[in-house]
């Protein structure tokens, strides 16, 4: 059984538990009273057998494997009705069975059984015609790229001799286990069986069926009580729900048209700002016609961030620093390279930046 295999196994345990809180006590009596184990230890001519039910284990005594034995066995069915409807168990003893950790990687647990049989005469000294073997997956391994398995064989003719044998008392066992590490029916998720197909006793096909009609059952009560009122819930989250979408909707419209007034607000107040700006331009370029003198003229204007850099051609380049000082628009003027005289022109090239005056900084950018 792989990973995926064994955690359904757990669910559907969990789920069995579950179910059976719900299950009355008389019908859970019906259905479970004096069901028990029957446990047979072979021996060498006699096989030792107790009784187990829960976590009580009694031995019913040794029997001679002849028709003395046979017969005592028979006559204690007849006096304890519990015997009947027990499964048989034959537990082996370290004589007729060997047990074997290994340790394989992940990827073989999809196919352990096949993968065992074919490394078996590696693993054992025995070849896969000459014992009956079982393995399960162990859960304290902490390889997350490995798997422990335990690997438990035993001789074929030791086990098919020890089922004719009891098959001759009118006995057919349900599970053969080895006593070294035998199986615990109450608590395993997962156990094993040595017994090979032939030997195994049939299934009650018609307890099969009772037990799926009573599960059958216990689903039905169980989408009563929990899936009814589940879906009244779901029926009134399903109201609200539809309630807040149309709340949701008259919300939509009133932020939408939030966002068109924010809209109209933002380009209104561009609009204003450039058309303060275009004013403030045209008075900076005003007062630069006025004191830049006719026989200065301008070959660059730029103006960004409240600093206004201008370069052209002046006779008297000089002259120009205290001429747009006289302006109180301007503040901070200087020349920003050394003034050079262009020998095609004859005129003085010059580069000025001045910076508009803190009265003035709703001047806006150009070049």
């Amino acid at each position: 059984m792989n990973r995926l295999g064994r955690n359904i196994s757990d669910f559907f345990r969990w789920w069995q538990s579950e179910l059976a809180f719900l299950v009355p006590e008389p019908l859970k009596r019906i259905f479970s009273e004096n069901k028990g184990k029957i446990i047979i230890e072979p021996e060498a001519d006699s096989v030792r057998v107790y009784f187990v039910l829960g976590n009580h284990k009694h031995q019913l005594g040794v029997f001679e494997l002849n028709e003395i034995g046979k017969a005592e066995y028979l006559a204690l069915l007849e006096k304890d009705n519990r015997l009947e409807k027990s499964d048989l168990v034959i537990r082996l003893s370290d004589h007729d069975a060997i047990e074997k950790i290994i340790f394989l990687p992940a990827a073989a647990e999809d196919n352990l059984e096949q993968v065992i049989s074919y490394e078996l005469d590696k693993l054992t000294p025995f070849h896969p015609e000459q014992v009956y073997f079982a393995v399960r997956v162990l859960d304290d391994n902490a390889q997350p790229d490995q798997i422990e398995v335990q690997l438990v064989l035993t001789p074929r003719e030791r086990l098919d001799a020890i089922c004719k044998e009891l098959k001759g008392w009118g006995l057919v066992p349900a599970v053969a286990d080895f006593v070294g590490h035998p199986n615990d029916f109450e608590h395993d998720r997962e156990t094993y069986n040595l017994l090979p197909t032939w030997a195994r006793a049939q299934e009650n096909v018609f307890a099969q069926a009772i037990n799926y009609g009573v599960i059958g059952l216990l689903l039905i009560l169980l989408a009563a009580v929990l899936v009814i009122p589940v879906w009244k819930e779901a029926t009134a989250v399903e109201q609200l729900n539809e309630q807040i979408r149309d709340v949701a909707k008259d919300a939509a419209e009133v932020e939408e048209l939030r966002n068109e007034i924010e809209q109209l607000q933002d380009k209104t107040a561009r609009l204003l700002e450039k058309k303060t700006n275009a004013a403030s331009m045209l008075e900076m370029l005003e007062v630069l016609s006025r004191l830049i003198p006719d026989d200065t003229w301008l070959k660059h204007l730029r103006f960004s961030k409240g600093k206004l850099q201008i370069q052209g051609q002046s006779p008297t380049a000089s002259s120009l620093i205290s001429l747009l000082e006289e302006s109180d628009l301007f503040e901070s003027v200087r020349f920003v390279s050394p003034v050079t005289q262009d020998r095609r022109t004859g005129l003085e090239r010059f580069q000025i930046s001045a910076e508009i005056s803190k009265g003035k900084k709703n001047v806006g950018s150009t070049e």
